[in-house]
């Protein structure tokens, strides 16, 4: 039983989230071997993720790349691999990721995930059942409950913002908050003024938080993040009413411009308010950098220019890509099928795609530091940490 992804009838629970497909074979720990796929046909004017102070200055609100401390000469390294696999095995000459979250005895379909870039900062993800927020140590050593949401909310999308949090809610039979709290769980109140049907992927920018609405008019709002009420940033136009179904997907933010998803359109919104059509389609995770930006649609991963000149590129194929991440000159991505598999591709010309981790059950939310990569594993009800 199941979904192509996160989406389908409201009522069916679990198609929503393609969750209940039946299991797949074991965690299959890869070689990352380079695929043959569509290259990128031109060279980027600047190598999109390259640089520190892009991604600082490119923030989407979703993931941090800031430097996580570490003096990279002090790092042990794994006979084999070459460099310090941060306590996964080495095999192969190939870094494996660590488990930080296992499955006890709930499996509690973790979604979101956003990490503290500190050495000693947690992995913070949503349990779509469970209605929690959890914090995983890097190391390991532990996992804790830093919230629990109300009875028929499930915990869908998070980001960190310096030790704060912002979480999406989900309930099955009405309207659901945003909740914005310290990263212990303390200091936890709702966004905005007004709940909303869905709300879906969460970002922000030094003012305000930004989410899309999956089953709400108003596709795409924000809220204040010192408190105050509501505002839809957008929503269909009253003639569209007869043919635009209700649906926002995505939202991401830079220091200037708001991009987002909703039906069957990619966009752009600058400070002045204009809008640019991006893309035609639907984008089911959107990411940038200082030229482009990315987004995944159905089966495949495009980009464009950010001003959206230009046409559109397709960077890699694949059969269910979920969530994606710009880091380090890549562009890292989940497949959640089931089974599926976390992948990169770099961002030069002719580069091929590489399979980082396969066999994974319905991996879905990932995030990134400077040393390493961390994805949930939702059917598995796992979330793990893979040095880069």
């Amino acid at each position: 039983m199941g979904g192509r992804r996160l989406h389908g009838a409201l009522g069916a629970l679990f198609t929503l989230f393609a969750f209940t497909r039946c299991l797949g074979d074991p965690l299959t720990l890869v070689d990352p071997t380079p695929v043959t796929d569509a290259s990128i046909e031109h060279e980027p004017s600047d190598t999109p993720g390259a640089s520190d102070a892009d991604a600082d200055s490119e923030s989407d609100g979703s993931a941090s790349d800031a430097s996580d401390g570490h003096d990279s000469e002090a790092d042990a390294v794994d006979s084999g691999c070459g460099k310090d696999c941060l306590g996964g095995d080495c095999i192969a000459g190939k870094c494996q990721p660590l488990l930080l979250a296992p499955n006890l005895v709930d499996n509690t379909l973790p979604t979101g995930i956003a990490v503290d870039p500190a050495p000693s900062g947690g992995v913070f993800f949503t349990t779509y059942l469970g209605a929690q927020v959890r914090r995983a140590e890097k190391d390991g050593s532990g996992v804790t409950v830093i919230t629990s949401f109300p009875w028929m909310h499930s915990s869908l999308d998070i980001a960190f913002d310096n030790h704060r949090l912002y979480v999406t809610t989900y309930n099955a039979s009405g309207p659901s908050p945003v909740y914005s709290m310290n990263d212990d769980g303390s200091d936890k109140a709702e966004l905005g003024n007004t709940w909303f049907y869905g709300p879906w992927l969460v970002s922000f920018d030094s003012n305000y938080v930004y989410w899309a609405n999956r089953w709400d008019s108003a596709y795409i709002t924000r809220a204040p993040k010192a408190g105050g009420s509501s505002e839809i940033v957008y929503q269909p136009n009253p003639s569209d009413a007869g043919t635009a179904q209700p649906g926002g997907w995505a939202v991401r933010v830079d220091g200037t411009s708001l991009f987002w998803s909703v039906e069957h359109h990619v966009a752009k919104r600058q400070a002045n308010n204009t809008v640019t059509e991006i893309a035609p389609e639907t984008a089911y995770d959107i990411a940038f950098d200082s030229s482009y930006v990315y987004w995944a649609a159905p089966n495949m991963i495009r980009r464009r220019a950010k001003d959206g000149s230009g046409g559109i590129e397709d960077l890699v194929s694949g059969p269910q890509i979920g969530r994606i991440l710009l880091d380090g000159g890549y562009i890292y991505w989940t497949d959640n099928g089931n089974p599926g598999g976390v992948w990169r591709k770099k961002l030069v010309a002719g580069s091929a795609k590489e399979l980082l981790v396969g066999g994974l059950k319905a991996p879905h939310g990932i995030a990134a530091d400077a040393r390493a990569i961390y994805f949930a594993e939702q059917q598995a009800g796992q979330v793990w940490k893979l040095a880069k």
